[in-house]
């Protein structure tokens, strides 16, 4: 049997039961999974499917690689490897210390200045980009 060539990239937050490949082998051959990270993947037939929506914060890697091994009666077994990639999603809003933030600024303060200090985390590691807006009264 063979598996298409090359990683097969699938984004975080895809939806249950969908197919990455379809392994090619003739029907006396057996399909099993032999490493199967976190037991994400299984075989439906000849495809390889995902059991649910991967999330990409929570993988240990974003690489995952599942074994596949064919089985022939009175042949030797052949091992296959399926490299999984998956795509981080901007799916996570940035945190913020606080909700609000007003900052002073004097009118003779020099253009390019530094006037305050605003941070944020965001677990997707994704840049974080700001915009100033003017205040509504």
């Amino acid at each position: 049997c063979t598996v298409p060539p090359g990683p097969v990239t699938v984004p975080e937050n895809n939806t249950a039961d969908v197919q990455l490949i379809k392994i090619s082998s003739s029907g006396d051959v057996t399909l099993t999974i032999t490493v199967n990270p976190q037991d994400l993947f299984y075989l439906y037939g000849n495809a390889l499917m995902v059991k649910k929506g991967l999330d990409y914060e929570s993988l240990s890697s974003a690489a995952l690689v599942v074994w596949v091994q064919c089985s022939r009666a009175g042949s030797r077994s052949v091992n296959e490897s399926v490299e999984v990639l998956v795509e981080n999603v901007n799916d996570n809003p940035p945190n913020f210390a606080q909700t609000h933030f007003v900052l002073e600024v004097n009118e003779l303060t020099p253009v390019n200045s530094s006037v305050g200090l605003i941070e944020a985390t965001d677990v997707d590691s994704e840049p974080l980009y700001y915009r100033l807006e003017s205040a509504t009264v």
